[in-house]
C-alpha cells in the first residue's frame, strides 16, 4: 500500500529522517513542508559540520551521500526557502493570473489556453506561493492580464494545422500542440511528417512523438473540450472541480489515458496515493507507451518509498524519450533518497 507523508511536518526526527521527507514532500508539491522538513535536516547536518567536520560529511547525517549530492539538496531547498519568502511578500505571477480571469476574463479564450501550454514553468511558479496571493491589486492584476495577453498574441500557434511547412517545422508545431493539449492538432502535424519522411529520421522522431506522448486513439471532440475544462480550472486554482471534470471524462471515455494518468497528478498533489495508483495502473493497461504515466508511476513509487520500483518507471520513461529534461533532476531525487531507505 502507497502512503503519503504525514500533512504536518512532525518533531524530534533524525536529520536524514528530515531529508527523506523533504523530498517526499517537494515530490508531492507540498512546498511549505518540503521547506521546513529541509531546513530541520540542514540545521542537522551543518551542527555536525560544526563539531569539525567541516566540508566533509563523513560522520554526520548525509554520511550516505556524496558532497555533490548534498550540495545539490541544499540547493533545491535554499532555493524553494528563497522562493517562498520571496512569495510572502510579492504576489505570485501565476496566481495573479488566476485571479484576473476569475474578475472577468474569459476563461474559454485562447489566452487561457496559451497560459497553460508551459504548465512545467506554471507549476515551478506557483511551487511555494500557494498563500502569497490576497494582497496582490486589482492595477497590477490588470497590467499583467494585458502583458501575458501580447505575449500570447504573438506565440500562439494556429488552430488549423497549416500546409507546406518543412518536417523540423511540423515537428516543432507538433510539440507546441502538445504542451497546448491540442492533441489532434498534434497528431495531424506528426502524420505530415511520417507522409513526407516515412521511415527516415524526422519521420521515426514523429512516429515516436506520437507513440509516446499522445494518447493511443484520437480524442473525441467532447473529451478535448473537458481535458481543456479541467486544464482551465487548475490554471484558476481550482484543483477539485478540475478533479471533478476528470473524474467524469474517466467514466465517459475510460480507454483515454490522458484522463486517468492527469486525474492521478492531482491525486499525488492531494495525497491520495492508493487512488492515484489505481489510475495509473489503469492508464498503463490501456497504453503502455505513453511517457506521462511512466513519470508520474516514478514520482508516486518515490514518495512511497519503492526506490527501485520508481527507478525503474524511470528507465522505461527514459526508454520512451531520453532526451526529455524532465529525467534528470527526478533521476538525481530519487537517488538521493534511495540512501535514506
Amino acid at each position: 500500500m502507497v502512503k503519503a507523508p504525514p500533512r504536518q511536518v512532525p518533531s524530534d526526527l533524525q536529520p536524514q529522517h528530515y531529508c527523506r521527507l523533504a523530498i517526499q514532500y517537494y515530490l508531492m508539491g507540498w512546498t511549505i513542508q518540503a521547506v521546513r522538513s529541509g531546513r530541520l535536516a540542514l540545521a542537522g547536518a551543518r551542527a555536525q559540520e560544526a563539531k569539525g567536520h567541516d566540508r566533509r560529511l563523513d560522520g554526520t547525517p548525509f554520511s550516505e551521500l556524496s558532497r555533490e549530492d548534498y550540495d545539490r539538496f541544499r540547493g533545491l531547498i535554499e532555493g524553494l526557502d528563497k522562493s517562498v519568502s520571496f512569495g510572502e511578500q510579492l504576489l505570485s505571477f501565476s496566481r495573479s493570473i488566476t485571479t484576473a480571469i476569475q474578475e472577468g476574463m474569459d476563461a474559454s479564450s485562447q489566452f487561457t489556453d496559451e497560459l497553460i501550454k508551459d504548465n512545467k514553468t506554471l507549476r515551478l511558479l506557483k511551487f511555494g506561493l500557494e498563500e502569497s496571493f490576497k494582497q496582490a491589486s486589482k492595477l497590477t492584476q490588470e497590467a499583467l492580464t494585458r502583458t501575458a495577453e501580447e505575449m500570447t498574441r504573438i506565440s500562439q500557434p494556429p488552430k488549423e494545422v497549416p500546409d507546406n511547412l518543412s518536417p523540423q517545422a511540423y515537428i516543432e508545431l507538433a510539440q507546441r500542440y502538445i504542451a497546448l493539449g491540442w492533441n489532434e492538432q498534434a497528431r495531424d502535424s506528426l502524420l505530415k511528417v511520417r507522409e513526407m519522411e516515412g521511415e527516415r529520421l524526422k519521420g521515426a522522431m514523429a512516429w515516436n512523438l506520437m507513440r509516446t506522448r499522445l494518447p493511443k486513439e484520437p480524442v473525441p471532440y467532447l473529451a478535448e473540450e473537458g481535458l481543456s475544462d479541467a486544464r482551465r480550472k487548475l490554471l484558476m486554482g481550482k484543483e477539485e472541480e478540475a478533479a471533478e471534470v476528470l473524474e467524469e471524462l474517466t467514466m465517459r471515455y475510460p480507454q483515454l489515458e490522458l484522463a486517468q494518468c492527469s486525474l492521478a497528478a492531482i491525486m499525488i498533489r492531494q495525497g491520495k496515493l492508493e487512488k492515484a495508483e489505481r489510475l495509473l495502473a489503469r492508464a498503463l493497461e490501456i497504453n503502455p507507451n505513453y511517457f506521462n504515466t511512466w513519470v508520474e508511476l516514478a514520482r508516486l513509487n518515490a514518495i512511497g518509498g519503492a526506490i527501485l520500483e520508481s527507478q525503474r518507471c524511470l528507465d522505461k520513461a527514459c526508454e520512451l524519450d531520453g532526451d526529455e529534461p524532465a529525467i534528470a533532476p527526478l533521476r538525481q531525487l530519487i537517488s538521493i533518497l534511495s540512501r535514506f531507505y
